[in-house]
């Protein structure tokens, strides 16, 4: 296949990060981000760098940027997105038109629509205008470690075994290993999850607590995401794997997470509104822990610790923060 394209829709962090290890791999690749944010295209086609979201890291020269969406399509082998899920679906019905038959889509978004609370790539499938195979990769990957380099670990799951191969072939090298799984829900709901509870990992941070009460949160999402699990028939070494503890460590223990970083403004004293400034980006556990708390309430559960971050990132002060953690600990 290293005559192939491959494309990735999306140029934040993440989606620069995978077409820069697509390119070192040797393969030509086009990125493509969506209308209200040209300006990572721009960069990159200027300075070979996305300034914007990846700032310091060089990019090879096999990647591509586009602005127009047929041309960054069109002929493609696999395209993968690295969207914010609220934008992810509506972006996949545009490339439609002008994706192959046998296209494989890539979700790498980690996620749940929030509108219908499907996982993105069942989603995807069940577009009747969409005839290709679609395949998620999820873990513990902070894109800047990713693009210089760092080993990185992560899950790829699909019911078509062949379409796994063929992804694996382009993204996987001696630094980026692919582990294939069927369970797409115990990867989506990992990558989904971590994002939640990562937000009060970051606000223990923010509020100066120890890492014996950070690990008593690491505990106890695992226990609510296994019971997710269990709800929607997902595999429970899914909990376990890279797609499930792996993520939640890296994401709510690294400076790099969004979620944390954003749960650590929070726990500082700053608004949920500037908390999101502070980030700079897309904070996708405040969304997600809405669609959680949605789902607890049609699947009749309890998930103590979903709601205790829901009520955090709608609170402002650091004495109020403290309070709300500390009436949680004593509780349980």
């Amino acid at each position: 296949m290293s005559n192939k394209t491959v494309t990735v829709i999306g140029a934040g962090n993440m989606g620069t990060a995978l077409a820069q290890v697509v390119a070192e791999n040797g393969f030509n690749v086009k990125i493509w981000n969506w209308e209200g944010d040209i300006e990572p295209l721009t960069q990159i086609a200027s300075f070979q760098e996305n300034r914007k979201y990846l700032k310091g890291v060089k990019l090879s020269k096999k990647i591509k940027a586009e602005k127009d969406l047929e041309k960054a399509v069109s002929g493609a082998s696999i395209v993968i997105f690295a969207l914010p899920t609220n934008v992810i679906l509506s972006n996949f019905k545009k490339t439609i038109p002008f994706l192959n038959k046998n296209s494989i889509v890539v979700d790498s978004s980690k996620g749940v629509c929030p509108d219908t609370f499907g996982f993105i790539p069942e989603l995807m499938k069940k577009n009747k205008e969409f005839k290709g195979s679609v395949v998620a990769i999820s873990g513990p990957a902070i894109a800047r470690q990713m693009a210089t380099r760092n080993y990185t670990f992560m899950n790829i799951a699909s019911k078509d075994e062949k379409a796994i191969k063929v992804v694996s072939s382009v993204l996987q090298n001696d630094f980026l290993k692919l582990y294939p799984t069927s369970d797409i829900v115990g990867v989506e709901l990992g990558g989904f999850t971590k994002n939640v509870y990562s937000i009060i990992l970051g606000i223990c941070d923010g509020l100066g607590f120890s890492e014996n009460t950070k690990a008593v949160f690491v505990v106890l999402a695992l226990e609510e995401m296994s019971i997710l699990n269990k709800v929607f028939f997902g595999k429970d070494d899914s909990v376990y794997s890279f797609a499930g503890i792996g993520d939640l460590i890296t994401t709510g223990f690294s400076k790099e997470g969004r979620n944390r970083s954003f749960g650590e403004a929070l726990g500082k004293g700053m608004s949920p509104k500037y908390a999101i400034k502070k980030v700079g980006q897309t904070v996708e556990g405040v969304s997600a822990v809405k669609a959680l708390l949605s789902i607890t309430k049609t699947k009749k559960i309890e998930l103590p610790l979903a709601k205790l971050v829901s009520k955090c990132v709608k609170t402002t002060g650091k004495i109020k923060q403290k309070k709300l953690i500390d009436m949680f600990l004593k509780k349980i």
